[in-house]
């Protein structure tokens, strides 16, 4: 025979893990570790005890996060091949210390020695909280919690977010005035003038009244309150509104009197004013 080699089926066999393809962690600190970090590959064992050819997607990162890695192992003896997946978690020492403003403090969920370790954790969640008398204004409370991320960045660095807690401050208006309806130039209904407040970052607050229009001769009360949304603040004030006609027609004087009154010449005004009192 050309060759007496006999023994040559083996049992149809896929690689065979070994060492690796396990999820791992990274700490990228730029000083011992830094971008870009290699990824290590898994071993796999291959025919007669050789190492397989493994080919992985992710040969290195350049970035915080989370990266997977697919890796494919080749017996070129047996023609096998076998697969595995795996994670790379990649991550930041921690974040810097935050800085409360003058009147908040910071509570964090991970318990931290600010003298043994400089850094938050990755993960840690903080919270602005204001001191008695002020309060984060709606807009911002979304900034008032902060995360340190895989990066080591905050999810935001905004402060300076407590503000004094104060009710909307009135600027115009909520004084009692009159109104005369003429019939030409005023007739009813006419609306009640709505008083202005300032509120959160000079902004104008609602304000609701209970008397948008008068329909009528007299005085009338409106009450008004003003919201600060921000803030949830509110004011309040009270003010009248004396509607009065712009007088009365002249009156007639039958044969035997004459009509007289306190205020008025017939040659200077066509109407008696209101209150006036006549005598015949």
């Amino acid at each position: 025979w050309s060759n007496d080699i006999i023994h040559l089926c083996q049992k149809h066999q896929n690689p065979q893990l070994s060492r690796g393809c396990e999820d791992y962690t990274v700490l990228v600190d730029n000083l011992t570790v830094s971008f870009p970090v290699p990824v290590s590959t898994p071993v796999f064992k291959a025919f007669n005890d050789t190492e397989a050819a493994v080919n992985c997607s992710l040969p290195q990162v350049i970035a915080y996060g989370t990266h997977v890695s697919s890796c494919t192992a080749t017996d070129a003896e047996l023609g096998t091949v076998s697969s595995c997946t795996f994670s790379v978690i990649v991550k930041a020492p921690g974040c810097p210390p935050l800085s409360s403003d003058p009147f908040s403090q910071v509570s964090c969920s991970e318990v931290r020695d600010a003298a043994d370790d400089q850094f938050h954790p990755v993960g840690d969640v903080c919270q602005h909280n204001c001191q008695p008398g002020y309060v984060i204004p709606k807009g911002r409370q979304e900034w008032s919690t902060k995360i340190c991320l895989s990066n080591g960045t905050w999810s935001n660095d905004i402060i300076h977010l407590c503000q004094k807690h104060q009710n909307p401050q009135l600027s115009r208006g909520c004084e009692d005035y009159t109104v005369v309806v003429d019939n030409l130039t005023v007739s009813f209904p006419f609306p009640v003038s709505t008083p202005v407040f300032k509120a959160f970052n000079d902004t104008e607050a609602a304000v609701n009244c209970s008397l948008p229009q008068v329909i009528a001769y007299g005085t009338h009360v409106s009450s008004c309150t003003a919201t600060d949304a921000e803030l949830g603040t509110v004011s309040s004030c009270t003010f009248s509104v004396i509607v009065e006609a712009s007088g009365c027609p002249p009156l007639s004087s039958d044969p035997f009197s004459q009509v007289s009154a306190r205020s008025r010449t017939a040659a200077e005004d066509h109407f008696i004013l209101v209150g006036d009192v006549c005598s015949t």
